[in-house]
């Protein structure tokens, strides 16, 4: 809770140290591989928060829903990480397939 608390702050540093104590005593939810991916975006530290993106992946990709997906995405928009962000939204775009293209508008009679 301290480090939600933390996070909600924008304490990253903070945050982040609860995180990884946890993580030392048995902790390897996926909240908190989540939460640490966002204290990376928010700390700007773009090397660890695309080795722990990848991570999310590989370890958590079922459990990763439309939403967590879009949030995630917006997180890494907002961190000018637009690889990770682009990611992210391609993760949430194939819970629905992809949205219509523009051109499919400008072709009106």
């Amino acid at each position: 809770r301290l480090a939600q608390k933390s996070l909600t702050d924008s304490k990253f540093e903070e945050a982040m140290k609860m995180l990884l104590e946890s993580l030392k005593y048995g902790n390897d939810s996926k909240g908190l591989f989540v939460d640490l991916y966002k204290c990376f975006l928010g700390s700007f530290n773009k090397d660890e928060s695309a080795r722990l993106c990848l991570y999310l992946d590989k370890r958590f990709s079922d459990e990763i829903d439309f939403d967590q997906a879009l949030n995630l995405a917006v997180l890494a928009e907002n961190a000018k990480f637009s690889k990770q962000s682009n990611f992210w939204y391609n993760k949430a775009e194939q819970f629905f397939g992809l949205p219509p293209s523009p051109e499919m508008f400008l072709n009106l009679d």
